[in-house]
């Protein structure tokens, strides 16, 4: 997966709080529990963080994905298939990372829309411009504009920055998504070819072992 992409990943999510140390990524969000927190972190509304204990068996971890993904994942509109889930539970390379960028994406699609519940919403501004790293100067920022220019306008220009680099970002992970589908398919027609070859290469020493034992069976 591209290293400046992952780079931002990792990054984004370190500025979030939560309740373990980051150690290995694919095994600390293995359970859900720190997905769970991650999305709670942003719509506090949306995640009741004791629908989700601690697991360590395939099973349990299921469970709590299963849970984030019918009441959860729903209602940033989106929910990611059993398959998914398990390659998520057992560490798949890539698995968490890739889910991890999706996830992303749809918080800062929702965090840019005014599809949320009121009370999330001021919260949500403010962690969204925490996390990405924007400040803005309100005194010179209405320096440069006309005075004839009103505040709605300039929150709209805010607004249209906001959804170009959505925009931009969604581009990027579709591609990176899309990237790392081939490179698996690869991996598996690869495997697939060695295989075939190896069974050739069976069926020739067969075939050459073939004589040999016909001429041991006449001597028998």
């Amino acid at each position: 997966m591209n290293e400046e992409l992952m780079e931002d990943l990792y990054a984004w999510v370190d500025k979030i709080p939560l309740s373990r140390p980051k150690k290995d990524l694919k095994r600390d969000f293995s359970d859900g529990v720190l997905v769970a927190e991650v999305v709670k972190h942003f719509f506090p509304t949306f995640v009741d963080l004791h629908n989700y204990p601690s697991a360590l068996g395939v099973n349990n971890k299921m469970t709590n994905w299963k849970i984030l993904n019918r009441k959860v994942f729903r209602k940033l509109k989106f929910e990611i298939s059993e398959d998914v889930i398990r390659s998520v539970v057992t560490c798949q390379p890539n698995s968490i990372q890739q889910f991890l960028l999706l996830l992303r994406c749809k918080i800062e699609s929702l965090l840019n829309s005014s599809d949320m519940p009121e009370a999330d919403q001021q919260h949500n501004q403010d962690q969204f411009v925490a996390l990405n790293g924007i400040k803005v100067d309100t005194e010179i920022e209405s320096s440069l504009m006309p005075e004839s220019t009103s505040k709605q306008e300039a929150q709209m220009r805010g607004v249209n920055h906001m959804e170009i680099i959505s925009s931009l970002q969604k581009l990027l992970i579709s591609k990176e998504i899309d990237l790392v589908s081939k490179e698996e398919t690869i991996d598996i027609l690869r495997a697939k070819v060695k295989k075939l070859e190896n069974l050739l290469d069976l069926k020739d020493i067969r075939i050459n072992d073939s004589p040999q034992q016909k001429v041991a069976d006449l001597k028998n």
